[in-house]
């Protein structure tokens, strides 16, 4: 997301903008850049689609699978002269796939590739446990809190790493895969122990 942010002012996930652009290039007779509107809103629609399918009849743990989308994303470089949209159309599907996939965690539904209602979650469960002095709530707030917090350590880390070595950048997202691969395959062992007890 910070990538697509600081590279073209656009964020690759944001997909409420979309929707309403294709509305906006309708109405304005804006053809070219209606279908590459309606190709992002597709490429999202299918990435949704085919994680819910491959969730029920895949036997493989998909955590890998967003890994290598990921990956796969990163490695799409397109023409500098391309439009944006079509830019993005790696980020968009790889974004909607990962946020399928991994969808929640600890019994919260949070969401790994914008930020929106993480914040409204961390916002409300704060004032549940300091304004109505319910305690219940704390761990959602940790847990949110700490989803923020994580999430803007990546755009700090984004941010410096783009301005170090501008385009070049993007394969400095191999680093965080390579840690969500190494921490499923530690969180696999875990279960698989206790499965075991």
């Amino acid at each position: 997301g910070a990538y697509s942010v600081v590279q073209w002012t656009n964020l690759g996930n944001a997909h409420t903008t979309n929707l309403i652009k294709i509305v906006l290039r309708l109405i304005d007779g804006d053809w070219l850049e209606f279908a590459l509107c309606v190709g992002s809103a597709f490429l999202y629609f299918l990435a949704f689609a085919l994680s819910a399918y491959w969730s029920k009849h895949s036997k493989s743990d998909l955590r890998y699978a967003v890994i290598i989308v990921e990956a796969v994303s990163l490695a799409a470089v397109f023409p500098q002269n391309w439009p944006v949209y079509t830019r993005l159309y790696p980020c968009v599907f790889a974004t909607a796939f990962q946020w399928s996939i991994f969808c929640g965690a600890q019994g919260f539904n949070c969401a790994t590739i914008f930020n929106s209602n993480n914040y409204r979650q961390f916002s409300s469960s704060f004032a549940e446990v300091y304004l109505n002095k319910d305690p219940s709530f704390r761990p959602k707030m940790k847990f949110f809190g700490c989803t923020l917090l994580f999430y803007h350590f990546g755009v700090v880390y984004v941010y410096l790493i783009l301005k170090a070595f501008s385009s070049y950048a993007i394969w400095s997202g191999l680093l965080p895969l390579v840690v969500a691969a190494v921490m499923i395959h530690l969180h696999r062992k875990e279960l698989a122990v206790a499965k075991v007890e």
